[in-house]
């Protein structure tokens, strides 16, 4: 009953059920199952002795390592209970300590063979390491691998993370080295950053005396590079990065970059293009850009083939032409191909193309051509087509020289745009406010189904008025969900994992999470509202308003100019020692309660769980609970 969430082998998923189905069917085909397979195949003849798939016997285990997660709101790590794995285990439910995974790495790097015995066949050992589907530049992913290459090695790797661990498996087969690191925290930077530091470590040639790349050839201090110019602190508003601070500094005597919410990262010396890698993974560069006057006025931080950029605080960004030029190209274009609409806006004095769920672009001046590039990928331009009368009414994105797709203009800046007082006004938001004072306590029951995997449960919501409210999903046979935020208070209780109480940000974003939200008043959650302009979805004019304040990242919503309803919200999700990622939100089949229109249906969207989609059906007003019901506690390890 699951859904697709895309076409089949188009985009890379991770996806654990399919593996639960593989590890089933290899053991129906054994005719025994797949824990059995597991211990007759692999552990015994391995001599894998302290390695299981049962929790009972990693809990009975002295030597178990206690799991912990870092808590940014407390300054100290919290100790998360093991979680049991066991309905999912061939996805990675096997408990086991360095020395027993070492033997299975010595299996892998054998080609099947361990201590003179053929184990597994080296053709289907060799297929799980074949290309798949591409991930990025030089990026795949094969069986259970992701595949890419380390000064022309193949490189074969693979971690993964729960509740207190993560875990990594690196292979560099030509050079017969491969390596395990096991960590008792849920997420580590060491965990892809170790990959090329052992091969660098152990596998780099040495290098010749006086050669650059080795720790000999050093510059003596009067040659080296003056760390000076670059020490600072840079804006960075790319990726999962909104108005982050990346401090540029000294560490261990190398010039170093301070990524908020990830580690210090050192800097190696700059190379033949002035880029600085990492010292942990050359993946990852940074380089400086100076002003006419030699001072450096921005970094550059290059990254799966994008080079982002970040202005050094306190530099203004100078336009490149009057902003008036722009506006004609302000609007919203329709991309079939994405099924999105694509706004083109102006950010820092400069045209920018504003993709759903990714980020905002912006472009370069137009070439020879009339194609504006991105400024953060050079291969990636748009063209802005134009009438005969001038009136701009499609552009067209390019992928190198090749059209990728035309996309006509839907809406621009010569509609009216309102103020906020006019949208608060269309939206009647101090009828909105005093129809929630009278309702009282708010409580809803329907559907929920999570559409890529199949499950359909029972979902009540209540919503106390501005301040409260709580959510329960029951999936029967597959657990249960329940939310609850207050002003002061919000916790998150998953019958399948460990019970989180939400504190500083995060219990920010689960007060601003209430639907009362939406159909409310906003300002009673943000601190800022901002028209952005107008545009359309599913053919109706909407009118954009980003909200923002507070520790959360910032949020659009797209309000129908006829009614004032909230129909869709751009959202990001913050989830602990993770960052963030982008959310889309849908509010539809709205109608009255007692003077207040509320959406009967909500469906988000997001490419780590799917959609959701939650059905109201009844609803009833002024309903009697007890203080503590909005609130949760654990009542379990």
């Amino acid at each position: 009953q699951a859904e697709p969430w895309s076409p089949f082998r188009e985009k890379f998923y991770y996806n654990n059920v399919m593996y639960l189905a593989a590890g089933v069917a290899a053991g129906k085909v054994a005719g025994s199952d797949w824990d059995r397979l597991l211990e007759d195949r692999l552990f015994e003849p391995l001599g894998m002795k302290a390695s299981s798939v049962s929790y009972e016997a990693a809990q009975r285990d002295p030597n178990l390592s206690l799991g912990y997660r870092w808590e940014e709101e407390l300054g100290e790590h919290r100790r998360l209970p093991m979680r049991n794995l066991g309905n999912i285990a061939p996805a990675g439910a096997i408990n086991a300590n360095v020395l027993d995974m070492a033997q299975w790495v010595r299996l892998q790097l054998g080609s099947g063979v361990y201590e003179g015995k053929r184990l597994i066949d080296e053709a289907y050992l060799m297929e799980t390491r074949k290309p798949q589907i591409q991930l990025g530049p030089n990026v795949h992913y094969g069986l259970g691998w992701f595949l890419q290459d380390w000064q022309g090695q193949p490189v074969v790797q693979h971690g993964g993370n729960i509740d207190g661990y993560a875990a990594m498996v690196g292979l560099l087969p030509d050079a017969n080295l491969g390596f395990v690191l096991l960590a008792n925290v849920t997420a580590t930077p060491l965990q892809q950053l170790s990959v090329n530091m052992v091969w660098d470590r152990l596998a780099s040639a040495p290098a010749e005396e006086g050669v650059a790349g080795s720790e000999a050839a050093e510059p003596a201090a009067e040659d080296a590079d003056p760390f000076e110019p670059y020490i600072g602190e840079y804006h960075a508003n790319f990726g999962s990065f909104k108005d982050a601070i990346f401090t540029v500094q000294i560490q261990n005597g190398k010039l170093a970059v301070d990524v908020p919410g990830q580690m210090v990262y050192e800097l190696k010396d700059p190379n033949e293009d002035g880029r600085r890698p990492f010292v942990m993974t050359d993946t990852i560069a940074v380089s400086f850009e100076q002003d006419e006057r030699g001072k450096v006025v921005m970094m550059r931080v290059h990254q799966g083939g994008f080079d982002f950029e970040a202005p050094r605080k306190g530099v203004p960004i100078v336009p490149e032409i009057d902003e008036r030029e722009l506006r004609k190209y302000v609007g919203a274009y329709r991309s079939e191909k994405m099924n999105a609409n694509l706004k083109a806006v102006i950010q820092n004095g400069r045209l920018a193309i504003d993709v759903p769920g990714q980020m905002v672009f912006e472009l370069h001046l137009p070439d020879e051509q009339g194609r504006r590039a991105f400024r953060a990928r050079a291969n990636r331009l748009f063209a802005f087509n134009e009438a005969a009368d001038g009136r701009v009414e499609s552009m067209t994105l390019f992928r190198g020289d090749e059209a990728f797709e035309t996309m006509p203009r839907v809406a621009g800046d010569e509609d009216p745009i309102p103020t906020l007082a006019e949208i608060h006004q269309l939206r009647r938001t101090e009828a909105r406010r005093a129809a929630m004072d009278r309702l009282g306590v708010l409580r809803f029951e329907g559907s929920v189904r999570l559409a890529q995997a199949g499950a359909i449960g029972k979902a009540k919501l209540f919503i106390d008025g501005h301040q409260r409210h709580r959510q329960d999903m029951d999936f029967g046979k597959y657990g249960s969900v329940h939310n609850v935020a207050a002003r002061d208070r919000a916790a998150t209780d998953i019958s399948f994992a460990p019970f989180e109480e939400h504190r500083g940000k995060f219990l920010e974003q689960a007060v601003k999470g209430s639907p009362a939200m939406i159909f409310g008043d906003w300002l009673e959650y943000y601190e800022t509202a901002e028209v952005l302009g107008n545009d359309t979805l599913d053919g109706k004019k909407v009118h954009l308003v980003k909200l923002a304040g507070g520790e959360t990242p910032s949020t659009t919503l797209y309000i129908d100019a006829q009614t004032g309803d909230v129909l869709k919200q751009d959202a990001s999700l913050l989830l602990p020692g993770r960052g963030s990622f982008p959310v889309t939100n849908h509010y539809e089949d709205y109608r009255e309660v007692e003077g207040l229109r509320i959406p009967f249906r909500f469906i988000s969207s997001n490419e780590q769980n799917g959609k959701t989609v939650i059905q109201l059906e009844r609803v009833e007003t002024g309903v009697t609970v007890d203080p503590s019901f909005f609130t949760l506690e654990p009542d379990r390890e």
